[in-house]
């Protein structure tokens, strides 16, 4: 009888020897100001890395530290680099926005990063006992030549992607290193002169793009041998084919940046994830959300456990009356996170909007530093929220700073541990789906997007009579209004709805219809 309650026991115990609870765990690194730029798995532990100021050395210096933790969020250990007077910096067409660290073996982990004082790009190799190994400066055509970083990966040998500028113009090369980090070859990406993004298939291929225009896609094998190219003719409103991820048989995976405005009034950028099939024709967009901001990002798109994948980002927010902490202003502009877990047939299965910060600030940056699927088909993000608030202190208004560094696991129902579960939807559903609109239709737009509920439609001059209707992402309707055909903007108050993403429609009389999403975040 012992032996049949023991394996009771066992069976019930499995699901909690190995499950990977979810959490969120702040990190203090004895520094006034640091950023998570990255973060892999080795084992059973996290290895992240980032640049603060080293307040151990003097004098003080921005310098590289690396953490790791368990996979519980515990922190084992940080360490500073301090091997000699380096300031090391990044650029924000590398490496703030690509995995800057990756696994090289079982106990080895390889970053790039810029060197402000030799003026020279690094590779350097560090062991999980946080340990520096070696390190080399990248070989450029000249000396004068400014190396941006855009893709390092891993494939029994090291590879690195580049764009080279010299002053004059750009080249684009591919590097490959040995395990001691001797440079093996160099070459330049054909028919390439500025590489934007990059991915490597399950073909053994490397999938180049550049934007100058139109978009160029240059598909070579692993010696850098062209094997097809691509011209899309978009317009300046599209810049696409940022970071490809190369799905099997089935196209492509990536991040794209939808831009509006023009030289007068600027441009500002919405941030999405695609599918794209193999001829790289566009079968459906997804926005992340957000107010557009160029300061808002996809950092990454990656596999999940269970046959899902993930997208981790940064996006705008405009917050208004935020704590009335200055009266000159009525609205802060502020940078949350935004996690959606879904499949490559469009179907989202959850989407988190999270702050990540205590209390009411008047702004708050938030800089992603990386993600990790965990065994579980939850994931670990990582990443600094930086907060900003007005007090008075003997009479007088001063701003206080507030830096907090974060990992955070999610599970695989979007929900974390000591957090609301700020998940839209709960459960699958394709109406993030969302086709090219024929050439045909006009421009609809509402704003503020994220919103409290309140909401104003533009629905653009083209409108005569028509019906708009709005949805949630379970396509039931929760909102619809008659438009006249005069109305120049419709406000619609939608504060009784819950948090989470909403579709919008105006159906002409004529039959022609325009489409847009906006998110509701309180």
């Amino acid at each position: 009888m012992k032996y049949i309650f023991t394996c009771i026991w066992i069976i019930i115990s499995l699901p909690l020897l190995f499950s990977q609870n979810s959490f969120l765990k702040y990190y203090d690194f004895k520094t006034e100001f640091a950023n998570i730029h990255g973060t892999c798995r080795i084992g059973d532990e996290i290895v992240g890395i980032g640049i603060a100021w080293d307040t151990f050395s003097l004098p003080n210096r921005h310098n590289i530290f690396l953490f790791k933790s368990d996979l519980g969020g515990n922190l084992i250990g940080y360490k500073y680099f301090d091997h000699d007077t380096s300031m090391y910096i990044i650029s924000t067409t590398g490496v703030l926005y690509f995995p800057c660290i990756i696994p090289i073996s079982d106990n080895k982990v390889l970053t790039i990063f810029t060197n402000f004082f030799a003026r020279s790009t690094e590779i350097l190799v560090f062991d999980t006992d946080l340990k520096f190994i070696n390190k080399v400066a990248i070989e450029t055509e000249a000396s004068n030549t400014s190396v941006f970083s855009i893709k390092i990966f891993f494939n029994n040998n090291i590879f690195l992607v580049a764009n080279e500028y010299d002053g004059t113009k750009n080249k684009s090369f591919i590097y490959q290193y040995n395990m001691a980090l001797k440079l093996v070859w160099k070459k330049p990406i054909p028919n390439i002169d500025k590489v934007r993004s990059f991915g490597y298939s399950n073909n053994n291929e490397f999938i180049c793009s550049e934007y100058e225009g139109k978009d160029r896609i240059v598909i070579t094998d692993t010696t850098l041998n062209q094997i097809k190219l691509v011209d899309k003719s978009v317009s300046t409103k599209e810049v696409i084919f940022n970071n490809i991820h190369s799905i099997v048989n089935n196209g492509f995976l990536l991040s794209n940046s939808d831009i509006f405005g023009n030289d007068i009034i600027g441009y500002t950028f919405s941030k999405n994830i695609s599918h794209y099939d193999q001829g790289f024709n566009k079968i459906w967009t997804f926005s992340m959300g957000g107010q557009p901001d160029q300061r808002s990002a996809v950092a990454n798109i990656i596999p999940s456990s269970d046959g899902a994948y993930f997208a981790y980002g940064q996006i705008g927010v405009r917050t208004a009356d935020v704590n009335d902490a200055d009266p000159g202003r009525d609205s802060f502009d502020i940078r949350i996170f935004s996690t959606v877990k879904f499949r490559d047939n469009g179907k989202i299965i959850w989407q988190r909007f999270d702050t990540l910060e205590t209390g009411y600030f008047n702004e708050s940056y938030a800089h992603c530093g990386g993600m990790v699927a965990a065994d579980d088909g939850g994931l670990y993000v990582s990443g600094d929220v930086t907060c900003y608030d007005t007090v008075r202190v003997d009479g007088i208004l001063k701003r206080r700073t507030d830096y907090k560094h974060f990992l955070m696991k999610i599970d695989s129902n979007g929900c974390v541990d000591g957090l609301h579960c700020n998940v839209e939807p709960k459960t699958e559903t394709v109406l993030s789906v969302q086709p090219p609109l024929s050439t045909d239709v006009w421009k609809l737009s509402v704003y503020p997007n994220p919103s409290t509920g309140i909401v104003t439609v533009d629905p653009g001059t083209a409108v005569t009579k028509g019906i708009l209707t709005v949805y949630n992402t379970l396509g039931e309707v929760v909102a619809t209004r008659s438009l006249a055909g005069d109305e120049s903007s419709v406000q619609l108050d939608l504060s009784g709805q819950p948090s989470g993403q909403y579709y919008i429609t105006i159906r002409r009389e004529d039959g022609k219809m325009a489409k847009a999403s906006f998110i509701i975040h309180r």
